[in-house]
């Protein structure tokens, strides 16, 4: 039909031509009993509208064109009717209720039974009615038990780690002793006259039988700050518990003060 449309009508908007055809196949199929009694189908009140649509589309307002287009609905109503004329042997497809339904009024509205007349009750249909009561103590207790199952299956797979102080032996050296053994009193001004910065050579720092530094130069210059980058596991921590614990050859007239923290 589009291509009819286009034949008799160029310059029409492809919007408007294909609603038309869209609009004129909808109503060919809604035919209700009181439309054939009446004559008014709702394919021909779908022609006339699709006509002065046509017409209004066209741009062009003779008695040529609008001869045409009128000539061109019709011949399409009738193919319509002729087509779907077979197809309605049985009761129409879209009948209209003998009393208007307001479902949002029809509280106790089953659909499963027929409520073409009037709403059904339910509650009536029981004989004993049962007021619902809810154990309000019992229903906390209730979701706290399952919040409780749901958090527990939440850290199921997280290993929980202890604090490291636990696993120290109870002989273990106060922080006063350790510090003490580390820096020991110096007698006198023995390093006053000393260079007070660390250059250390050849020294190998180890950890769990694994190497991590063989032969290595390490150069602290007085007065810097220095800090040490790199990914977790390389031995940053180590090389310091070995510059605090004198592991390696600090020079005795430096004191050292080592504060180990976590974030």
């Amino acid at each position: 039909m589009e291509a009819d449309i286009r034949a008799v009508l160029p310059n029409i908007d492809p919007v408007v031509s294909d609603y038309s055809v869209g609009y004129l196949t909808h109503a060919s199929t809604a035919w209700t009993d009181e439309d054939e009694a009446s004559g008014l189908s709702p394919l021909n009140e779908a022609a006339a509208a699709i006509t002065d649509l046509l017409l209004s589309a066209s741009g062009e307002f003779n008695s040529s064109v609008e001869e045409k287009v009128k000539q061109l609905v019709e011949k399409w109503v009738d193919k319509y009717a002729e087509a779907n004329g077979g197809q309605r042997s049985g009761p129409s497809i879209v009948k209209r209720l003998d009393q208007t339904i307001q479902v949002s009024s029809q509280r106790n509205m089953s659909s499963t039974l027929a409520v073409a007349t009037g709403g059904v009750d339910l509650e009536s249909a029981n004989a004993r009615k049962v007021e619902s009561k809810v154990d309000r103590k019992k229903l906390e207790k209730a979701e706290r038990k399952i919040a409780a199952k749901q958090q527990k299956k939440t850290f199921k797979t997280v290993e929980y780690e202890a604090s490291r102080l636990l696993d120290l032996p109870e002989d273990t050296q106060s922080y006063e002793e350790f510090y003490m053994a580390v820096n020991p009193l110096q007698i006198g001004n023995t390093g006053a006259n000393k260079t007070k910065d660390i250059k250390l050579d050849n020294i190998d720092v180890s950890i769990g039988g694994t190497r991590i530094l063989t032969d290595t130069t390490l150069t602290l210059a007085y007065g810097h700050r220095y800090g040490l980058v790199g990914n977790n596991g390389v031995g940053k921590s180590t090389l310091l518990r070995a510059l605090s614990r004198r592991e390696v050859a600090i020079p005795t007239h430096i004191s050292i003060l080592h504060v180990e923290q976590e974030v």
